[in-house]
């Protein structure tokens, strides 16, 4: 990681998430007691300040950037599986699922939510 991480970590079974300034979210293969392993990393068009979360029983992850580009992407392999721009100057906060929802804050005073569909 290359940069600062304001980020909290999300942990689901042997993997860790987290976002970093260098515009990347990062996931660490924890199995190995000694040191963690990079599995995968994703590019972003910004800073991730928000915190990721796993959902759907471990299988996708929700972040967000400071752009506000929200995205879903596969736990296994870091694929994008879909992805939206938010208005409203920025995510800062950390999205959440309930349901079929994605929950998301943003700067601009409003609260943010959207449908899953299958």
């Amino acid at each position: 990681m290359n940069g600062p991480i304001f980020s909290s970590p999300c942990i689901f079974n042997n993997s860790l998430f987290i976002g970093c300034h260098d515009q990347y979210l990062y996931a660490i293969d924890l199995s190995n007691e000694e040191q963690g392993i990079l599995q995968w990393k994703c590019l972003f068009p910004s800073m991730i300040y928000a915190s990721p979360f796993v959902y759907d029983h471990g299988r996708m992850v929700i972040v967000s950037s400071t752009n506000g580009c929200l995205r879903i992407l596969n736990t296994q392999t870091g694929e994008i599986i879909c992805e939206t721009q938010v208005d409203g100057n920025g995510l800062f906060s950390s999205p959440v699922c309930y349901q079929n929802l994605i929950i998301v804050g943003s700067r601009d005073d409003h609260l943010y939510c959207y449908q899953l569909l299958s």
